[in-house]
């Protein structure tokens, strides 16, 4: 069975500090605006997230 294709393509914006759970400020989805720091932290290790 072949892996399912991207469903979309985002950019995921997140700061350093906020990588590092330092800050929780200035992480941002393009298209869509601000998201919660925790939040852009599960995308960006999300083993699906390319």
């Amino acid at each position: 069975m072949a892996a399912p294709e991207a469903a979309a393509t985002v950019s995921l914006h997140v700061p350093a500090d906020a990588a590092l759970t330092i800050s929780d400020d200035g992480c941002e989805l393009d298209g869509y605006g601000p998201i919660p720091a925790p939040i852009a932290r599960e995308i960006m290790t999300n083993t699906r997230s390319i």
